[in-house]
């Protein structure tokens, strides 16, 4: 009897052990974890079609995006987003297949826009591919405007995507009170990866948003010699294989003083018609309006001079047009008949009268955003660029 029952137990824990370890072969889904953190909310679960899947939006021929029950494919809970980024590559590679997981849903409880008190958001995202997929995420404000790039690496299997938010930083640029979203731009791929994502959430501080502090020299719009500077431009986004490419150099054989803002600008690669002025496309970039608001351009009379340096490495002269705006987003003015020699720093120099149609709020007192801008039509090469001191000046000091 003794023997029947040890042989009995001996099957079993033999059972036992055969189960345990074809468990462990098995991808483990996680409970969720208990929300006490007021601090941390969830913006997207995936745990049903309607809140998970309906409000996204498919950016550059994105592909597919679908709800996943497959456990080996959830995080937490029984939902995950199941997406096939395909893209178009007729349009060209740099249209890259764009996830838009917007903020402002539709959820009362959830109005999470405001991103004042964010420190950073992050993702779940598994590659079920054997490749390594490359991943760009930014946010999006009013206007289509985008900010806080981020480049990342998915690898196969599970990865936790990390995005940080400096609202400090941001507020000089962006109405952080009204984030339209994040976007996820996947590399193109052939044959396009199957991805899915799980659990999009918020992490907030528990320190109430004040704005950055930031003087500027008397006369000075913007030199690119404070740090905050470079976060004060912004590039024109809408034609996305133009879009230029704003850093600072810190080169002094490109800076006429201190730094300077160095631009690349695509060339045409045949996508736009050259010849029919009236169908002509721009792109450029933005002294943005948050800030030229905050540099006070009223403090200044129509006796002086609106003035910046720019560097035009090409081999030949560019045309430059100039829209300014005002803080109701209106154009007051535009110069267009600036030609930058190749191959020497060239001051542009405007009169502040020039600026103005006569009232207060259709002149340089009340400027908001600065836009300039090319034509891409007829910029056969691409080039490189370097503006520096922007500023208001007397006539005899723009040399």
């Amino acid at each position: 009897m003794k023997k029947t029952l040890s042989a009995v137990l001996a099957c079993l824990l033999l059972f036992a052990a055969v189960g345990l370890a074809g468990c462990a072969d098995r991808p483990q889904r996680e409970e969720a974890p208990e929300e006490t953190n007021p601090n941390v909310v969830t913006l997207y679960d995936f745990e049903d079609y309607l809140t998970g899947v309906e409000p996204l939006i498919l950016l550059n021929y994105f592909g597919t995006v679908s709800l996943n029950t497959d456990a080996q494919y959830v995080r937490h809970g029984s939902g995950s987003l199941k997406m096939v980024p395909e893209g178009c590559p007729s349009e060209g590679s740099a249209l890259a297949p764009t996830l838009k997981v917007p903020f402002n849903i539709d959820r009362e409880e959830l109005e999470e826009n405001d991103i004042s008190q964010l420190t950073r958001i992050s993702a779940e995202i598994y590659n079920a591919s054997e490749e390594e997929i490359s991943l760009r995420t930014q946010l999006q404000f009013f206007g289509g405007s985008t900010a806080n790039a981020s480049d990342h690496t998915l690898a196969p299997g599970w990865n936790t995507v990390l995005i940080s938010v400096n609202a400090q930083v941001l507020g000089i640029s962006y109405d952080i009170t009204d984030c339209k979203g994040i976007l996820f731009a996947f590399a193109q791929a052939d044959p396009a990866p199957t991805l899915y994502m799980d659990d999009v959430i918020l992490y907030k501080t528990e320190t109430p948003y004040t704005p950055m502090e930031f003087t500027v020299d008397p006369g000075e719009i913007c030199s690119f010699d404070k740090l905050y500077q470079q976060y004060v431009v912004v590039p024109y986004n809408a034609l996305e294989n133009n879009i230029p490419a704003l850093s600072i150099n810190t080169d002094l054989k490109y800076a006429y003083k201190g730094r300077s803002l160095k631009v690349e600008m695509p060339g045409n690669d045949g996508s736009f018609q050259v010849g029919d002025s009236s169908n002509y496309s721009y792109t450029g970039f933005s002294l943005s309006q948050g800030f030229i608001e905050k540099v006070n351009m009223a403090q200044y009379s129509e006796d002086m001079y609106f003035s910046f340096w720019v560097l035009n490495t090409g081999s030949s002269q560019q045309r430059l047009f100039i829209h300014f705006y005002n803080t109701d987003g209106d154009v007051y003015a535009s110069v267009t008949n600036i030609y930058v020699p190749a191959g020497e720093w060239y001051n542009v120099r405007i009169p502040l009268s020039d600026l103005s149609q006569g009232t207060e709020s259709t002149s340089w007192r009340s400027a908001g955003e600065i836009y300039i801008n090319w034509e891409i039509n007829t910029l056969s090469e691409d080039r490189v660029m370097y503006y520096d001191e922007f500023a208001v000046v007397e006539s005899e000091d723009a040399q």
